[in-house]
C-alpha cells in the first residue's frame, strides 16, 4: 500500500476496526489506524519493524475507548485522537 500511496501522491490513509490506535508517517504519507470505538482493545507490539508506532492504545494498562476527530479547512487537515490517550497531527496543503 505504501508504494501505491507514494506513487499516486496520497497524503493520508485512514483505517479502523483494528481495536487499537497507531500513526506513522513514511514517504510523505500519514497512515492512521483509529479503532478505539469498540471493545476488546488490543495492544500493539512496539518492536514491530514494519509499523513504527508513535501512539498506542495501551501503555501497560487499558485506557478505554476513543475516536479520531478530523477538522478540515481549505488549507489544512487536523487529526486529533480524543479519549484517555491523545495524539494529533496535521497535513497542510
Amino acid at each position: 500500500l505504501s508504494y501505491l500511496a507514494r506513487d499516486k501522491g496520497v497524503r493520508l490513509v485512514l483505517s479502523g476496526h483494528d481495536h487499537d490506535y497507531s500513526r506513522i508517517v513514511t514517504n510523505g504519507t500519514t497512515y492512521v489506524v483509529a479503532g478505539l470505538g469498540g471493545r476488546n482493545l488490543r495492544d500493539l507490539d512496539p518492536a514491530a519493524k514494519h509499523w513504527p508506532i508513535v501512539a498506542r492504545a495501551y501503555d501497560g494498562s487499558e485506557v478505554g475507548p476513543g475516536y479520531l476527530r478530523l477538522t478540515v479547512t481549505a488549507d489544512k487537515l487536523v487529526g486529533e485522537l480524543v479519549g484517555a490517550r491523545t495524539d494529533s497531527f496535521s497535513i497542510t496543503r
